[in-house]
């Protein structure tokens, strides 16, 4: 257990959060600002799974939506909100989940814990961020007969404000909500009721520690970014490429998902690099595939340590570069199905399985 009650601890876990969204999980901004909310709330209790009883109830809360679209729709009580609609519905709960590791999403769950009085576990859904609602349910659409339980709240009172909750199959539900999403730009989700012992089998364990031991290492060697992503190209067994410049962008939204493509020139080599929210594939100028999603794709700001976002990117912008095996960090159960995949390989008309068949089950 972790009381994390200063701002130096949350600032490393968004910053670590934001190296692991590899593009997406929400900005450093919103993070900071939400977790400064959190703060003044109260403590955060960062607890293990092991700690738990393993029969107790955890949800997932997170933020479903584009990064461009949803600027601004959502204040700290939508969070808030929509964790209580559905302790409401399903009783008690003995702590609360992330459903992915971002510069927001890390403490996704910080601010309905801490007004709640319960635990932040220590096992979010994904240990990087991905860019669909099923990749972060742990592989819960293949259990039979599971029941999705869904909350949701976004918009200002008296102005837009709409919350609620549904119930039935996880991908039906996943459906409903990234419609929502796509209309408001953004949505408050909390989600999927597991018991603490599903979290142990099927959940990224350790990941929110992780991301603050890499946001300790940003931190640290902020004014020097390359001594920075040396030490963590080297931790995590990674490749590092000096110095990019963004030669070309192309952006789109597509029912809430930012899709895009960016050609990155790294000394003398060019690299074109995909995106629907994270960077996706990574390919050198023979088409030959340099790494692929799950892998952890991460630009950084050349001027200090800080991880971008792909809906920040710019032509002519200058970023270093790190890429890191999937095998190097936790990845929730949710990312080893092939059926996950499909929507990414329509999107990004790339191949994604093909690549990545080592680490998924039947």
């Amino acid at each position: 257990m972790k009381i994390i009650n200063s701002r130096k601890v949350l600032e490393a876990a968004v910053y670590g959060g934001a190296f692991l969204g590899g593009g997406g999980g929400g900005s450093i901004e919103e993070g900071m600002r939400l977790g400064e909310v959190a703060l003044e709330i109260g403590n955060i209790v960062l607890t293990s799974p092991s700690e738990l009883e393993r029969k107790g109830i955890v949800v997932t809360a997170s933020t479903v939506g584009s990064q461009i679209k949803g600027k601004g729709v959502l204040k700290p009580f939508n969070y808030i909100e929509a964790a209580r609609i559905i302790e409401k519905e399903i009783g008690k709960l003995a702590g609360l989940i992330s459903s992915e590791n971002g510069g927001l999403n890390t403490i996704a769950a910080w601010i309905q814990a801490a007004a709640l009085g319960l635990p932040v576990v220590d096992a979010p859904c994904d240990g990087r961020a991905h860019p669909t609602i099923l990749m972060g349910s742990m592989g819960l659409h293949r259990l039979k007969n599971y029941v999705s339980v869904q909350s949701f709240s976004v918009g200002s009172p008296a102005v837009n404000h709409v919350s609620g909750v549904i119930k039935g199959p996880l991908l039906e539900c996943s459906k409903v909500i990234r419609s929502i999403a796509s209309i408001y730009g953004a949505v408050a989700v909390t989600r999927n009721p597991v018991t603490v012992d599903y979290l142990l089998r099927n959940a990224a364990v350790g990941a929110v520690s992780l991301a603050i031991e890499i946001g300790e290492v940003l931190l640290k060697h902020f004014s020097e970014p390359l001594e920075a992503l040396h030490k963590l190209a080297s931790r995590f067994s990674g490749r590092f490429f000096e110095k990019c410049t963004i030669e070309s962008l192309e952006l789109e939204t597509k029912g809430g998902f930012d899709v895009g493509k960016a050609v990155l020139k790294c000394g003398s080599k060019s690299y074109e690099l995909t995106y629907m929210n994270e960077f996706m594939t990574l390919e050198n100028s023979k088409g030959e595939r340099v790494a692929t999603f799950p892998d952890l794709i991460t630009l950084v700001d050349v001027e200090g340590a800080k991880p971008i976002l792909s809906a920040e990117l710019k032509r002519n912008m200058e970023v270093h570069m790190v890429v890191i095996d999937k095998t190097q960090i936790p990845l929730g159960s949710g990312l080893k199905y092939r059926e996950v995949y499909s929507i990414l390989e329509s999107a990004l008309g790339k191949p994604i399985t093909t690549y990545i068949s080592t680490i998924l089950v039947r």
